[in-house]
């Protein structure tokens, strides 16, 4: 039995030997010499019995398959990369050592997809010394500019006319308590997000970018806004009892009101400073400065329907429904504008907020509620039909 076992180890060495002297491969030949003219694709078949393809066109900077190179790419010429070891991926003389490098690396592949759409991505391109088969592969720069703001909605939808161009950050970092640091467009209890198209990703491998979670997403093209606020204007007059105003000072209780022109608010004087439910519409434009702590805080709920929504750049936060044809949110080169409520553009959002870096959305909508609920008497249409029966 001492005899056999010996045997047997002899016989694995022998065999071990065998296969190095053949330069076998994981069964696959790679002892070709190295010419100068290569191989062709029907050569490299035949040394391998039909088991050892080689790379794809165009992505030689990923490393051989079966031991062989193509230079240039989409040529149909193959070369041997180094003895068995693989000369780290494509590099190094050819088999049998017979080659002689020339220093000239000008036979070279397709430049890979860079990483990043926005923010100093990076490409590859591999580029070959035929002479004696050695690979050199270059990165340079792509995509340099600086991503551009982007916005996050928290427990809302997002129904869209217009592509959705919002690219996220790789590492979003929170705009406040009220935010996490998800790769999501939209947080918290998420509904259906539906564009023409929907582009949230600055990174081409970015696997865990999504609209909500659970993801509920649609590409399809919507129809126009029909409710327009000239729209809601004729709905007003015709169901509801508007009150005609010359300024917004007239205002002196809890209701429905229409100014025709532009108008300039705050939360720091009236009537937004006393507890009135208030629904303003105007045919010209609103602009919202803001009261001494930067923000726009009215004690009441109020939606706000106007031709153009201007916030004043140094608006930090802003409560109420604003509904605008036109909406700018400011300019800033580093300050955030958070949405308590609800903000709906009809044509195309001006936001040119901003923070010192891309990672914190530029624009914060928290959905809530309450204004819709304790404006409902003035933005709703109730009708109520009752018999009398004995």
């Amino acid at each position: 039995m001492r005899w056999v076992k010996n045997a047997k180890v002899l016989l694995f060495v022998f065999i071990f030997l065998l296969l190095i002297q053949n330069r076998v491969v994981l069964g696959q030949y790679i002892n070709l010499p190295y010419v100068p003219g290569g191989y062709t694709l029907s050569q490299v078949n035949n040394q391998c019995g039909g088991q050892c393809p080689p790379p794809a066109p165009g992505n030689e900077a990923q490393g051989p398959v079966g031991g062989y190179y193509e230079a240039p790419p989409s040529s149909g010429t193959f070369y041997p990369i180094g003895a068995v070891g693989g000369g780290g991926g494509g590099s190094g003389p050819g088999d049998g050592g017979t080659g002689s490098c020339t220093g000239v690396y000008s036979n070279c592949g397709n430049w890979t997809t860079c990483t990043l759409t926005c923010g100093s991505g990076t490409q590859q391109q591999a580029c070959f010394d035929t002479g004696c088969g050695d690979v050199r592969t270059t990165t340079q720069s792509c995509n340099t500019q600086a991503c551009g703001p982007w916005i996050k909605l928290k427990d809302s939808s997002f129904v869209s006319v217009n592509p959705l161009n919002d690219p996220i950050s790789l590492a979003p970092a929170a705009y406040d308590g009220d935010d996490t640091t998800q790769n999501y467009f939209i947080i918290g209890s998420g509904g259906v997000v539906a564009a023409p198209s929907i582009n949230i990703a600055i990174s081409n491998f970015n696997p865990t970018v999504k609209t909500s979670n659970p993801e509920y997403k649609l590409t399809y093209t919507t129809n126009p806004y029909s409710m327009t606020p000239a729209a809601y204007l004729e709905y007003i007059k015709a169901r509801k009892q508007p009150q005609t105003i010359n300024s917004v000072g007239d205002i002196a209780s809890s209701g429905t009101y229409v100014v025709n022109g532009d108008v300039t608010i705050n939360s720091n004087s009236a009537p937004f400073n006393q507890a009135y439910n208030i629904v303003l519409v105007t045919t010209g434009t609103v602009t919202i400065n803001p009261a001494p702590d930067n923000t726009f805080s009215p004690t009441g709920s109020v939606a706000i329907l106007a031709s153009t929504i201007k916030f004043d750049s140094t608006i930090t936060q802003a409560s109420g429904i604003f509904i605008a044809s036109s909406l700018d949110t400011g300019t800033n080169a580093n300050q955030g504008l958070k949405i308590i409520g609800n903000l709906i553009d009809q044509t195309a959002l001006a936001n040119n907020r901003q923070w010192a870096t891309t990672d914190r959305p530029s624009v914060f909508i928290k959905f809530d509620q309450t204004p819709y609920i304790n404006l409902l008497p003035y933005l709703g249409t109730a009708r109520y039909e009752w018999t009398q029966v004995q």
